[in-house]
């Protein structure tokens, strides 16, 4: 059932819309694990019958292969961090309904993943891998924990689940929904946790103008993305002003080297057609990945 705007609640638990869209999205994928059972536990098929259906749909079709470039890179770059590393534990912060954990956890009995929610997402989210995995119980190496990831100090205490070891940090969205002072309260727990650990942070979620605020936009999805704003009653493109070399400096004067990556020359074969609509958005896309050092 539909509660505030731009939630769904499922079982008492709330999940956003937008966090529904993407699990369409992703179902989208042919061959992704667990996508499909995932976009129907959550209640994401019923968006499409709602009064946006129509326009819900469009966005689905037309952005899927946005999803599957992004999801292709992270994993990659994973992979290759953890080659040349050895690195076994990873921590996927506001996972949302990613099933990249699920998937982890199951090809690699080595690998630790954790994920985080804030508030009542994670029990949502236990209920969901459960059911989508069909076991009674969270595989031993897959855990999903309720965080808020602007407070130093349960962030800090994350540091005890990896016993002291390297750990790889992921965030694809837990950005570009917060504030500056949020967002620097993030920058600085993950900071300081890698500094304990020792590791990486590998985002999607670093936007700048050049990327978000000055692509054209035609009028279909124009029209969808209005309607999903209004439906869901959050931001879908970020409109913040930064330019590249601000980010840059704002990561490098918080304590991080940096590396980034174009997002589609890491997915050399996507199995979805990049429309001519969705190529603005994908074309110059990066994933970014930082390492601590000394301030």
């Amino acid at each position: 059932m539909t509660s505030a705007k731009g939630l769904h609640r499922v079982n008492g638990s709330v999940i956003s819309h937008k966090a529904m869209v993407v699990a369409l999205m992703r179902a989208q994928i042919t061959g992704l694990r667990y996508a499909p059972q995932i976009a129907n536990l959550c209640g994401a098929n019923d968006l499409v019958h709602g009064p946006f259906g129509d326009r819900i749909s469009t966005m689905v079709s037309l952005f899927a292969c946005l999803t599957e470039i992004q999801t292709g890179a992270v994993d990659f770059i994973v992979s290759a961090i953890r080659k040349q590393s050895g690195i076994t534990n990873i921590l996927e912060l506001e996972a949302d309904l990613s099933p990249r954990g699920m998937i982890a956890s199951d090809d690699d009995d080595g690998l630790f993943y954790t994920e985080t929610h804030s508030g009542q997402m994670a029990m949502r989210k236990r209920e969901i891998a459960r059911g989508a995995m069909c076991l009674e119980s969270l595989p031993a190496n897959l855990q999903i924990l309720m965080l808020d990831a602007t407070s130093g100090q349960n962030f800090r205490s994350l540091s005890k689940c990896f016993f002291d070891s390297p750990v790889l940090i992921l965030t694809s969205g837990l950005l570009a929904d917060l504030r500056d002072d949020q967002k620097l309260a993030v920058v600085r727990n993950i900071h300081a946790l890698l500094c304990i650990n020792g590791g990486a942070w590998v985002a999607t979620d670093i936007a700048f103008t050049s990327l978000v605020c000055h692509v054209h936009i035609n009028m279909v999805i124009r029209e969808c993305l209005e309607a999903l704003v209004q439906h869901t009653g959050g931001k879908i493109i970020n409109t913040r002003t930064e330019t590249k070399a601000q980010t840059l400096n704002f990561l490098q004067g918080e304590g991080f080297s940096v590396q980034s990556y174009d997002q589609l020359e890491l997915v050399r074969e996507p199995k979805l057609q990049i429309t001519d609509i969705a190529r603005p958005f994908i074309e110059g896309r990066e994933l970014w990945v930082m390492h601590p050092r000394s301030r």
